[in-house]
């Protein structure tokens, strides 16, 4: 300390020992604004990780169970190179054309021949394999046979390389490719059918599957037919707009709201120790230091609490682990940025001339 003056000049230093002293003593009820914090604007932080994360695992298992296919059925006449250049569009994950091809017995099982299918290129994509050399086997094929990618299956028509193994498991999803071999071909042949994966769901994108569909030479030909793989899973659901409705949209809001209302209460409460130093001398901008330091040191270690909460629950999520991270991250900032401005703000609302109203009224 330096006195000019008859008053108190505490220099930058001093006010952090203060301050140290302050925390350490106990007069700032650090911990108990640290874990109200942490209940507040980390919890608002966890809420908003848990439902997004929710949200991303429930898009998921929704995709894999074949929610976003569809499947437009126009036997003879649909275009296979105009089915798998959808894939390019916005929104297309994967497009491929399918044509049943009868049956083919194996060498190692003649009595339990596979379903046999001529598909486009990109089909392998549709299933969940993106090789385009060899035959595709479906996964309880591949089990019952004992193959694997690379392995020659030996078949009445001779051996054949198999290319990949899909998945295609009974969970509601329409049969016929769970025990299946599909065959990728260029042939200029018409497809009977055109599968498309859209996510995010979109009707106008969807609707592009039927550029595949070639003229019909009868007139009175059956129009083509739109049905959903997995017809048990909910065709309208809209993983963007849950996401931009959800009720936990407004959390950094929230979370700042809470963080100025915390930082504000912790310096207010104790107006009247502050009133006290400014009495014996202590500069206005010195006291702010001193309180900013304060708030900081309790503030920082909540928030180190909050992104260790927020962090483990965003590593749960299947996917976009980051993004959901990032998202859970925001009120955990918004409310430590408010916590910093609450108690500056209410640094500069205590005066000397309140200390012996406060004094009396303790």
């Amino acid at each position: 300390m330096t006195r000019s003056s008859g008053a108190v000049r505490p220099r930058w230093r001093d006010m952090a020992g203060e301050a140290w002293r302050d925390l350490t003593s106990g007069s700032t009820h650090a911990v108990v604004w640290m874990v109200l914090w942490v209940a507040l604007a980390g919890g608002l932080g966890w809420l908003d990780t848990s439902y997004v994360g929710g949200l991303v695992d429930r898009a998921v298992t929704h995709v894999a169970a074949g929610g976003a296919t569809w499947i437009l059925e126009a036997p003879g006449r649909i275009s296979g190179p105009a089915c798998d250049a959808l894939a390019e569009a916005t929104g297309v994950h994967a497009a491929g054309a399918l044509r049943p091809a009868g049956k083919i017995a194996t060498a190692a099982l003649p009595g339990a021949p596979l379903a046999r299918y001529d598909v486009s290129p990109g089909f392998g994509a549709v299933v969940g394999t993106g090789s385009r050399q060899g035959v595709l086997v479906s996964d309880q094929a591949a089990e019952q046979l004992d193959l694997g990618p690379a392995q020659t299956v030996s078949t009445a028509v001779g051996p054949i390389i198999v290319g990949g193994v899909y998945a295609y498991p009974d969970d509601g999803r329409r049969p016929g490719l769970g025990y299946a071999l599909l065959s990728p071909t260029v042939a200029p042949t018409p497809f009977d059918e055109c599968w498309l994966t859209v996510w995010p769901a979109d009707a106008a994108t969807t609707a592009l599957v039927h550029t595949s569909v070639l003229p019909a030479s009868d007139p009175n030909a059956a129009p083509p037919r739109l049905s959903q793989l997995n017809s048990t899973l909910a065709a309208d659901f809209d993983a963007t707009a849950q996401y931009t409705g959800r009720p936990t949209g407004q959390a950094p809001a929230a979370g700042l709201i809470c963080g100025l209302a915390i930082g504000f209460a912790s310096v207010w409460l104790r107006r009247l120790h502050l009133a006290s130093e400014l009495h014996c001398g202590v500069t206005r901008p010195a006291l702010t230091w001193q309180i900013l330091l304060e708030t900081l040191a309790w503030c920082a270690a909540a928030f180190v609490v909050a992104v260790v909460v927020v962090m483990l629950t965003a590593l749960r999520a299947a996917q976009d682990r980051t993004m959901i991270a990032a998202l859970g991250l925001r009120p955990p900032v918004a409310g430590f940025a408010g916590a910093l401005t609450g108690a500056i703000v209410a640094s500069l609302g205590v005066r000397e001339k309140h200390l012996f109203r406060l004094f009396k009224n303790r």
